[in-house]
């Protein structure tokens, strides 16, 4: 068929569709639409409710009631129901991430819910005692996934004596309860919902989502107890607008979500204590929803929480108030809401990079195979395609229905015999439009000689489109930022201990031939970077020890210019100030010698180019022996270096400063090996990976510039490079904060090298700032031209930075 003929029938389905939804299911007209930023479909939940639903758990405490004084307590296997969510860490067993937050309310030790109670005096009389038996855990179906096997089938425990409140009027409105791993729990680390993050990008406030748990049919429970089998049944989550749930969030006439916010927390401010009047509003929802239902952003952070103060008021807390209440909340995701992270902005993306998100989906449901709600999203990966079956039959789990409105049995089916009559008078014209359609293809066929079935395969385009509108282009790179003014090399001010150079012109050089393995006909890379050191949090008030030098440049070589980089991350040792001279000694040694060479007319080869790094380390090293030697001193220095000329990287390491690869294609590599005792234990099998943040023996390396051996030996990588590639060199100040997915997530989602080192800089101090940070990041980019003179630019470099030529 033609195109305007498929769009006819578009339309008509459509219109049809359209029909049946305003005759079958008039409620739906009652409930005002979402905002139209948030709106999603049964097969698209919105990014930040996909993203975050898996953290959000079902709390079930069991009571045990007494009738009399002299009767036997009576177990009661209705429990009472509340949300909760995973936030935080103990930092001991197995299981790390054990942590979930909820109202007091939802486990009062004293007296149980309502329904509890009215459910147990059906039976039995009214109670004259209670004493909660224990509390149960429960993954989401987001989780586990929706399968029979897999509903339930996580638990977790909370101790009833760490509940150390009476759930009364002065009793906190909200705890942190540890949990207990139970026979079916996991051994690895568990999602947990974060925080907002200064690498975020800002969130979208129509975006903003309640998160609750449910039955499979996506209406709320409205109630606070369970029966029967529902305990496994009501663990499927739902998300609803924000600006229909909580008061002070209600959605403007533009679509867009008005509240106040609390500096620095991301959410609605509450006073210090939830009182009656934090929580006296309430909407016709809040009453529906459980306990504990937790507010997101649009990133899919906690910023706000579900309470329920001392007079039974519900409404919404802030996460300042949550943080009042229960102390800082501190979440540190794993490696699985890392990976989950990075699938899901690259699924969310525009367009969609299906490859990245089906890489990351597929390590998770191969590391973590009780994930089952990876799937999914692993298939429509592969597949390439956005559509997510729902977790919940009814309304995808984005829209409630209200109780009011509906239609009696009699309604109902005279609306529906009268819909299904339509159905037929529409599914008829249908028919007509296609057999006039076929039959007009058939005689254009006939005239231009190709068969109707043969022409019906080919029209997937109009014909007349043109050739070029096939081809998909390169998107541009995005325009690199400005370089800084330039200043003289010698007495300049100086950056956070980081310096903006002025440009060095060389001396015309000999040819030199074209290295890697890219096409000789291909666009020279140009890598433009970015560098900064940070003291960190913890150690704001000493010297900084971590050092950098980055610069790019370009010269002449086989009768071309031939661009080159050098990238120095030092991190010394030996005391603050010794540290700080050591690492600065050791990169001026290395730009020294490696710079001179590349302002002669000498050509480099491969092994010519690995020699030089391997060399000027070592010179390095030598020069610091020799100063320990002279001054009875101990400096010593990590540093990663890689010289970049045309498309090949040469990385030298010696320490556990490190340098990572990111390829748009195959994700975050680490280049270098780390030179400490503790990745000797994980190599060996002795220590899990992830041990290496935590082991108390992580700051011990066996490997330094300026050590006790008589000569340092020095690990040489090589890197054919492609454009779009990124290169991070970083000291452990970076890596031990920020975790490799996170430092993907940033990486991939920022073109520019700036903000790039900005927002790990950022990242890795929200994270705790144990140490000195140290970072350059690199971006390969195609130079449509180049400059007409040779000239060096250096972008970042120690303060007295002493180059052996004149300026």
């Amino acid at each position: 068929m033609r195109v305007e003929s498929r769009a006819r029938l578009v339309l008509l389905a459509v219109a049809l569709g359209g029909l049946w939804a305003g005759v079958a299911h008039p409620t739906a007209s009652v409930h005002a639409a979402p905002p139209a930023r948030f709106a999603a479909t049964p097969e698209r939940p919105p990014q930040g409710v996909a993203y975050a639903r898996i953290a959000l758990v079902r709390v079930l405490a069991y009571y045990n009631g007494t009738v009399s004084s002299d009767s036997a307590p009576i177990p009661w296997p209705s429990p009472c129901a509340a949300d909760g969510v995973l936030i935080g860490t103990t930092g001991d067993g197995l299981n790390s991430f054990d942590y979930v937050l909820l109202p007091t309310a939802a486990v009062n030790p004293i007296t149980p819910c309502t329904g509890v109670q009215a459910s147990f005096a059906q039976l039995n009389g009214r109670a004259s005692g209670w004493s909660l038996e224990h509390v149960d855990v429960l993954l989401s179906a987001a989780y586990t996934g929706t399968s029979d096997t897999q509903l339930g089938s996580i638990l977790y425990r909370i101790d009833p004596g760490q509940i150390a409140t009476n759930g009364g009027p002065a009793a906190p409105s909200l705890l942190a309860l540890a949990l207990t791993p139970s026979g079916s729990a996991p051994s690895h680390d568990v999602p947990v919902l974060s925080t907002p993050q200064p690498s975020d990008t800002p969130p979208d406030p129509a975006a903003a989502a309640v998160l609750d748990l449910t039955r499979q049919d996506g209406q709320l429970l409205g109630r606070d107890a369970l029966t029967g089998d529902e305990p496994r049944t009501a663990l499927y989550p739902v998300g609803l607008p924000a600006g229909e749930v909580v008061p002070g969030a209600q959605p403007t006439a533009a679509g867009q979500t008005t509240s106040t916010k609390s500096a620095g927390s991301g959410g609605t401010v509450a006073p210090p204590t939830a009182t009656a009047a934090t929580l006296a509003t309430e909407t016709p929802l809040t009453a529906k929803l459980g306990l504990g239902a937790a507010e997101i952003d649009g990133n899919g952070r906690l910023i706000g929480m579900l309470a329920v103060d001392g007079q039974g008021h519900r409404g919404f807390v802030s996460l300042a108030a949550i943080s009042r209440a229960i102390g800082p909340v501190s979440s540190q995701p794993g490696s699985l809401m890392m990976l989950w992270q990075q699938g899901t902005s690259a699924f969310y993306a525009a367009p969609p990079q299906f490859q990245q998100a089906a890489n990351a989906f597929g390590t998770l449901a191969t590391t973590y195979p009780d994930f089952g709600g990876v799937q999914p999203f692993k298939s429509a990966a592969v597949r390439q395609s956005t559509a997510i079956p729902s977790l919940t039959s009814g309304a995808g789990g984005t829209r409630v229905v209200p109780e009011t409105g509906r239609l009696s049995g009699r309604e109902l089916a005279i609306v529906g015999a009268l819909a299904a009559v339509l159905v037929v008078v529409l599914l008829a014209a249908m028919v007509v439009l296609v057999r006039r359609s076929r039959r007009a293809h058939s005689a254009r066929a006939s005239a231009s000689g190709v068969a109707a079935d043969d022409e019906a395969l080919l029209d997937l385009l109009p014909s007349d489109l043109p050739l070029q509108a096939l081809q998909v282009p390169h998107p541009p790179h995005p325009p690199m930022p400005q370089p800084p003014p330039q200043h003289a090399l010698d007495g300049m001010p100086a950056r956070n201990g980081i310096e903006q150079a002025n440009t060095v012109v060389l001396p015309a050089a000999s040819p030199a031939r074209p290295m890697g393995g890219r096409p000789r006909n291909a666009l020279p890379l140009m890598p433009y970077a970015a560098g900064a050191t940070h003291p960190g949090v913890r150690r704001a008030a000493d010297p900084n020890q971590d050092n950098l030098l980055a610069l790019h440049g370009t010269r002449s070589a086989g009768g071309r210019p031939q661009t080159y980089g050098l990238f120095i991350v030092a991190d010394g040792m030996g005391g603050h100030v010794h540290g700080q001279e050591a690492s600065r000694v050791a990169i001026e040694m290395v730009a020294a010698s490696v710079l001179q060479p590349l302002s002669s007319v000498q050509d480099f080869d491969e092994s010519a180019l690995k020699a030089l790094v391997r060399d000027s380390m070592r010179r390095a090293d030598q020069e610091l022996r020799q100063r320990n030697a002279v001054a009875g001193g101990d400096m010593g220095t990590t540093m990663t270096a890689a010289l970049v000329v045309d498309d090949l990287a040469i990385v030298g390491n010696v320490g556990d400063s490190r340098t990572y690869r990111m390829s748009p294609e195959h994700g975050l590599g680490q280049v270098t090996t780390d030179h400490s005792v503790v990745a000797s234990l994980a190599a060996a099998g002795v220590i899990r990976p992830e041990d290496i943040y935590t082991h108390p023996r992580r700051n011990q390396i066996f490997r330094s510039l300026g050590g006790q051996h008589d000569e340092t030996d020095v690990d040489v990588f090589v890197l054919a490079l492609q454009a779009g590639d990124k290169l991070l060199l970083c000291s452990d100040g970076l890596w031990e904060m920020v975790r490799d997915p996170q430092i993907e997530s940033i990486l991939r989602g920022t073109a520019d090298p700036q903000r790039a080192v900005e927002l790990l800089v950022r990242e890795a101090n929200a994270n705790g700032g144990e140490d000195n940070i140290g970072v350059i990041v690199v971006r390969l980019v195609e130079e449509a031209s180049q400059p007409a003179q040779p000239g060096m630019r250096v972008l970042a470099a120690p303060q007295e930075l002493h180059l052996p030529w004149p300026m």
